[in-house]
């Protein structure tokens, strides 16, 4: 009865520790799209700096795009923590799984990352004038993708132990 349990609890594809190796997955393609918003961020850096307006609106829409399709990817991250969660509640009876501080933590993140995704999406949306990025705008965005990334290494981190745990448990 045990054995068919963890058979069903860690069957591919509807498994917490599938769940976290896809989500490892998705890890490296945000870390993927922030280096291209960096890189868009640079150029537009670039252009403030040279005074050239015309392709200040293509570097927002880039950098809006690599926001937004982070912003996807961190969606389906809190997806899949719900789905570990669901799974765990659901079999509460036959398992216990000590990963709470790590999924509040990766909760707590997720749930950073995407509100300052929110905020970067509304400012390229918005298409601000040049004077504004130049004077302060520039730095908050800075400031916002570097907030960002500390939260992305702390879930990487975070997903590092709750796969440990995990692979430890379909050992049983």
């Amino acid at each position: 009865m045990v054995a068919n349990f963890l058979d069903k609890l860690f069957k591919k594809k509807s498994t917490i520790y599938q769940i976290e190796l896809d989500d490892i997955k998705i890890n490296d393609q945000i870390t993927q799209l922030i280096v291209r918003a960096e890189n868009n961020l640079s150029q537009l850096d670039d252009l403030i700096k040279k005074r050239e307006v015309i392709n200040k609106d293509y570097q927002l829409s880039e950098l809006e795009n690599s926001f937004q399709n982070m912003k996807s990817k961190v969606d389906v991250l809190k997806t899949d923590l719900q789905r570990i969660l669901d799974i765990e509640i659901y079999n509460k009876d036959y398992i216990t799984v000590h990963d709470e501080g790590f999924l509040e933590d990766k909760f707590a993140r997720l749930n950073a990352v995407s509100e300052a995704l929110d905020d970067l999406i509304g400012l390229m949306t918005s298409k601000p004038p040049l004077s504004e990025l130049r004077d302060s705008l520039l730095a908050n965005i800075y400031d916002k993708i570097n907030a960002i990334i500390t939260s992305i290494r702390n879930i990487i981190n975070d997903d590092k132990h709750l796969e440990d745990i995990y692979a430890k448990i379909t050992e049983l």
